[in-house]
C-alpha cells in the first residue's frame, strides 16, 4: 500500500505535542538509527522492521533531501518476516532426529535434546528461507501535525505507534473526534468528556 500508487487506504494520526526545540537537527540521526536492519537470525529472530526511503525498501541511506518535501516528511516502513511452514519444519525435524538416533544407536531422544534440535533446525531453515518483504508508506504533514499511515492493519498500526515513539519520542493518537479533543489539553479533555455524553440524533425522521 502506498502514497504514490495503489489504493489510497490510510489511517490518520495526530501528533499530540509539538516536537521539541532542536528536533530537526536530531531528526535524521534518530531516523538513521532506526532504519531497517536485516533480520538477526543468529539471535533467534524471524522478523525486523525499520525505516526506508519512500517506495524503495532497499534504499536505507536516508537523507534530508530524500525524506522532506516541504512541509511533508515522506518515508516507508519496511518489515521483513520469515515464515517456515509447519509441515516443512516437522519433516526436517523428523529427518534430523532419525539421523541422530541412527548415528548414536539409540531409539529415543531426551526432551531437552529434542528442544535443542528444534532450535537448530529452525535456525537452519531461517538461514535458507527468503524473507517476505512488506512496505507501508508514511506521510507526515509537519504543518498541521497529521500523519498518514497507508494501511488499516491493526498489527502495523501498533508497530508504527511503537517505532514513532522509539525513533523520535513523539506521542501520536489515531485521529477521531474523541482522541483529537482529549489530546488538546485540559479544555479538550472536558469537551471530549461532553462528547461521550451526546445522544444520537435522528436527522431523517420516522416515516409515518
Amino acid at each position: 500500500m502506498g502514497a504514490a500508487h495503489g489504493s489510497l487506504t490510510y489511517t490518520v494520526y495526530f501528533v499530540v505535542e509539538e516536537p521539541p526545540e532542536g528536533f530537526k537537527d536530531a531528526f535524521l540521526d534518530a531516523l538513521r538509527k532506526h532504519a531497517f536492519r536485516d533480520i538477526d537470525i543468529n539471535a533467534g529472530k524471524d522478523r525486523s522492521i525499520g525505516w526506508c526511503a519512500l517506495g524503495n525498501p532497499f534504499d536505507l541511506e536516508l537523507s534530508w533531501e530524500k525524506v522532506f518535501v516541504d512541509p511533508y516528511v515522506c518515508l516507508s516502513l519496511r518489515e521483513d518476516l520469515i515464515r517456515i511452514p509447519k509441515a516443512a519444519f516437522q519433516a526436517h525435524l523428523e529427518r534430523k532426529e532419525r539421523e541422530l538416533l541412527k548415528k548414536e544407536g539409540r531409539e529415543t531422544m531426551k526432551k531437552s535434546e529434542r528442544a535443542n534440535l528444534k532450535a537448530m533446525v529452525l535456525q537452519e531453515l531461517r538461514h535458507r528461507a527468503l524473507a517476505d518483504i512488506r512496505t507501508t508508506d508514511v506521510v507526515w504533514n509537519t504543518g498541521d501535525g497529521t500523519i498518514r499511515l497507508f494501511t488499516h492493519s491493526k498489527s502495523m498500526q501498533e508497530q508504527f505507534e511503537d517505532i514513532v515513539r522509539d525513533t523520535w519520542g513523539l506521542k501520536i493518537v489515531m485521529s477521531a473526534p474523541y482522541t483529537l479533543l482529549a489530546a488538546r489539553g485540559e479544555n479538550g479533555a472536558e469537551l471530549a468528556s461532553q462528547l461521550m455524553d451526546l445522544e444520537p440524533a435522528d436527522f431523517v425522521g420516522t416515516p409515518e
